[in-house]
């Protein structure tokens, strides 16, 4: 609370308004190992600190989110969810000190302090990325092309079992 009347008043110029509840708490969602620990993840929170001045808060690892395939496969999503304060420790927000660069370097810290394999960098591959909602869209639309591809392989496939039926007699 101190932190956040400081705020206030540092964007208000003394004159006490709500501060915009947007800038108070930052959230990052991170894709975890199903190993990583509470710790790793602390480590990570304490480099964001460090960095941006962004005092960690919380942080929930999420092991019960997936989906399950056509065959009938469990995939996990294993990811954590790390809540910091938006504001650093003289009142302003972190979000103006956080540049395009900087997610590049938070990638790399994921990946360090986890341990994990990095992604190679868009500026490398040129691929577009998806939003969250074109990227269901995509994942709607291949699954349904590959479903009618199974359907038509397996119609093939009966097809030419009757022809080479036909053959041997």
């Amino acid at each position: 609370n101190q932190l956040r009347s400081f705020g206030t008043k540092r964007k208000s110029r003394n004159v006490l308004r709500p501060n915009n509840s947007s800038s108070e708490i930052c959230s990052l969602v991170v894709n975890i190992k199903d190993t990583t620990t509470l710790s790793d993840l602390e480590k990570l929170a304490n480099k964001f600190e460090e960095k941006f001045g962004a005092t960690p808060l919380q942080i929930a690892i999420h092991r019960d989110e997936g989906w399950i395939d056509e065959s009938g496969q469990k995939h996990i999503n294993h990811h954590a969810h790390i809540m910091l304060m938006g504001l650093d420790s003289e009142g302003y927000s972190i979000k103006r000190k956080i540049k395009t660069r900087h997610f590049r370097e938070m990638q790399d810290w994921a990946s360090e302090i986890l341990q994990m394999e990095r992604g190679k960098s868009v500026r490398e591959t040129k691929r577009k990325r998806l939003n969250t909602y074109e990227y269901k869209e995509a994942m709607k639309f291949r699954n349904a092309t590959e479903r009618e591809l199974k359907k038509e392989l397996k119609k093939l496939q009966k097809e030419l079992l009757k022809q080479l039926n036909l053959l041997m007699i």
